[in-house]
């Protein structure tokens, strides 16, 4: 097996568990629930970045420099891998991702902005019940002439329409 096609597999089990917790977390009854199915997924992430970056990134980094490529795939790499993870309430998650000191991406920020709005966890589970299928938010990105990425756009931006959709 050709270690794409590894973790090619591995990222299969992340989407079946991503969709296993799409299902179960409406069902949690208790913080302590919660709280293990995120300690469990946190370890499997860690784990996973560890092993992309030993077996896919690091025997890339000559052919990169070469390039002149590195920190830029690096930096890329960072913004769609778990690079760190830490415990913050929902309202302090946000504040530091106002501040600049945390980046985020869109759907993560919506999902903290819902959590946000409650006081308790029982109360986030009985809004959770009401919602049905959430809307579906795609971002587009505005790529520039020479292949980087410019603007992560949201559908409420400036110039989000004008972009093409891939």
């Amino acid at each position: 097996m050709k270690i794409t096609e590894a973790l090619l597999a591995e990222h299969v089990v992340f989407h079946n568990l991503f969709d296993y917790l799409e299902r179960t977390t409406p069902r949690l009854r208790t913080l302590a629930e919660v709280r293990a199915l995120a300690g469990l997924l946190d370890a499997m992430l860690h784990a996973h970045g560890q092993v992309e970056d030993k077996l896919v990134m690091e025997p890339l980094d000559h052919c990169l420099d070469q390039f002149g490529q590195n920190e830029v795939i690096h930096a890329e790499h960072d913004h769609i891998e778990t690079v760190e993870s830490l415990w913050v309430t929902p309202h302090d998650a946000l504040r530091r991702m106002r501040a600049g000191e945390l980046l985020m991406l869109p759907p993560t920020v919506a999902n903290l902005e819902f959590l946000a709005a409650h006081e308790s966890v029982e109360s986030v589970i009985a809004a959770a019940r009401t919602v049905g299928v959430p809307p579906r938010i795609l971002p587009k990105v505005r790529w520039t002439d020479d292949g980087r990425i410019d603007a992560l756009l949201m559908p409420s931006d400036p110039g989000y329409d004008e972009i093409p959709e891939r």
